[in-house]
């Protein structure tokens, strides 16, 4: 049985996500060489704009380059250019060092997305957004339900960030023909601060065309085991 397998591979490695892209960004290698311009890329990929405006873009891309499907490409006879693919050429070509170390970690923590996504039937990425001088780490679940009887069939995107004063945040965003309903799972403390908030997400919401028909925020319970729920992102 694979099970128990992934859930090995599915532990994130001792040094966290965020830790590792920073070491991959403050690393410097002469130009121009081939490392150089692998390390240019895989940086190109983890950069995600500090505006919403590019930012859907940008997200966009990093669902294909996070490397989480490489081996689905890989399977359909295509040659990946995503972050695993990049990584792994810089490390077959790097001595050993800091840089090594944290191109290593976050090859490790793109299969343990892999392997939490394989056993929760959902495909689960990592994700860093830029937040002042550093990252928010975070990760998110995208999921495709067929139509129930009676009923249509919708998606959902569940994005969990670790934000500086709201603490842990999940955003479950399901659409289908009805339209769009976002719910925000918090922690108890944050639920009136957020909430106050909420008619003018809303209208920005709607300002920027998306058909909303339900938008609430509420405290957090307990992992669901029926969602195959999020496991901690460690920064």
């Amino acid at each position: 049985r694979p099970e128990p397998a992934l859930a090995r591979l599915a532990r994130p490695p001792a040094e966290g996500l965020a830790a590792a892209v920073r070491a991959l960004f403050s690393a410097e290698l002469p130009a121009p060489t081939p490392e150089a311009a692998l390390l240019a890329a895989a940086r190109s990929l983890l950069s995600l704009p500090r505006g919403p405006e590019d930012l859907a873009a940008a997200l966009a891309r990093w669902l294909t380059g996070s490397g989480v499907f490489h081996e689905a490409h890989l399977a359909r006879g295509e040659a990946p250019e995503d972050l695993k693919a990049l990584l792994s050429k810089l490390l077959a070509r790097l001595p050993e060092g800091s840089l090594a170390r944290a191109a290593e970690a976050v090859l490790h923590h793109v299969d343990a997305h892999q392997a939490r996504g394989a056993l929760t039937g959902h495909p689960i990425l990592p994700l860093l957004l830029p937040w002042g001088p550093d990252f928010v780490p975070g990760e998110w679940r995208l999921e495709e339900r067929p139509a129930s009887r009676g009923g249509e069939a919708h998606g959902c995107l569940a994005v969990k960030l670790q934000l500086p004063a709201l603490g842990s945040v999940e955003a479950r965003v399901r659409w289908g023909a009805a339209g769009v309903a976002v719910r925000l799972l918090l922690e108890p403390r944050a639920v009136p601060t957020l909430g106050a908030r909420l008619e003018d997400l809303a209208g920005a919401l709607r300002a920027a065309g998306v058909r909303l028909r339900d938008l609430r925020a509420e405290a957090a319970g307990p992992p669901d085991p029926g969602e195959g729920g999020l496991l901690e992102v460690r920064a």
